[in-house]
């Protein structure tokens, strides 16, 4: 089990992330979250997991390892199921009123989810093992491309792009703590051109005694395009929380 005010008291994000990740799951965002370490994604999947209060959770994972105390929860263990993964993911995508959670997001699953996307399956949590954002939007757009027939890695990587309202990017200091290190809001305009709007990211600042890394998280200015859909549900949001600031 983990909630948001876990990773809050962990450090992996400030209050106010929180708040604004509450909102987002609030109007059934898709949210992509990847990091190196298998554990570190699974943890912040099944905190964001645990704030579709209004959801039933229909679980993809291996062996059971997100989101363990969630009441609601269809799982589907993709280790022993006897559908291949695009019939399990179009099964768990046709249940109302559902959220589909995919563990990891890799060959024939991700295609599979691209297209629920498609057909307007919204609240997806999805989780990559990766590096970075670039390097996993990178390796996702080549794998759609290369089980998509006609599909261009140019194609695969807009598609990929306008399938997900954020991207966070989990990872690990020195002191062995993971924070989320950047939440990236990726857009796609009429011409194609794909940009990462960086929304939220985290200062490393200074190494305390005893070895614990110390920073801030800060806002870079722009405003999600979430916001939009906030607003028009009436979620009230802090007029500051984007605002850049200089870490102190």
């Amino acid at each position: 089990e983990c909630t948001l005010d876990e990773l809050v008291r962990e450090g992996t994000i400030s209050r106010a992330i929180a708040t604004f990740l509450t909102h987002c799951m609030t109007v059934r965002g898709n949210v992509l979250v990847l990091g190196a370490r298998p554990a570190s994604v699974a943890r912040v999947l099944s905190a964001l997991s645990d704030a579709m209060v209004e959801r039933q959770l229909v679980i993809l994972d291996e062996h059971f390892q997100l989101a363990g105390s969630a009441a609601t929860a269809i799982r589907l263990d993709l280790a022993t199921a006897a559908l291949d993964q695009t019939r399990l993911v179009d099964f768990a995508a046709s249940i109302p009123e559902s959220s589909l959670v995919v563990e990891r997001l890799e060959g024939r699953t991700l295609t599979a989810v691209l297209e629920a996307i498609v057909r307007g399956a919204n609240g997806v949590l999805a989780g990559m093992h990766c590096n970075d954002v670039e390097q996993g939007l990178t390796r996702l757009a080549t794998s759609h491309a290369a089980a998509s027939p006609g599909v261009s890695v140019d194609t695969a990587r807009q598609n990929l792009v306008s399938s997900f309202d954020l991207v966070l990017e989990v990872g690990s200091y020195s002191d062995g703590r993971d924070r989320v290190r950047r939440i990236i809001e990726p857009t796609c305009d009429p011409s194609g051109s794909i940009q990462l709007l960086e929304i939220f990211s985290f200062v490393a600042e200074r190494t305390a005694t005893g070895g614990s890394v110390e920073g801030t998280f800060v806002a870079s200015g722009p405003e999600p395009k979430l916001m939009d859909e906030l607003r028009s549900r009436g979620i009230q949001v802090d007029a500051t929380l984007f605002h850049r600031a200089t870490p102190s």
